[in-house]
């Protein structure tokens, strides 16, 4: 039932206050956004797509 959607590495900022995550996965879903960390296969927070005021994606490097 669940969907690959694919992660890119990338900077997500939201509110209450503005607040960020910077280098981490972002996989979006149809309810918000998941943040993973570098090398864990299990998301460590949502962000709901209501909260989200920024999202920037990192391009890949040669060789990542």
């Amino acid at each position: 039932m669940t969907e690959k959607t694919e992660k890119r590495v990338g900077k997500i900022v939201y509110v209450a206050p503005e607040k960020c995550y910077t280098k981490v996965n972002i996989e979006e879903t149809p309810h918000g956004y998941r943040l993973y960390r570098q090398g864990d296969t299990r998301h460590f927070t949502v962000i709901p797509h209501g909260a989200v005021r920024q999202v920037e994606y990192y391009e890949k490097r040669k060789g990542e």
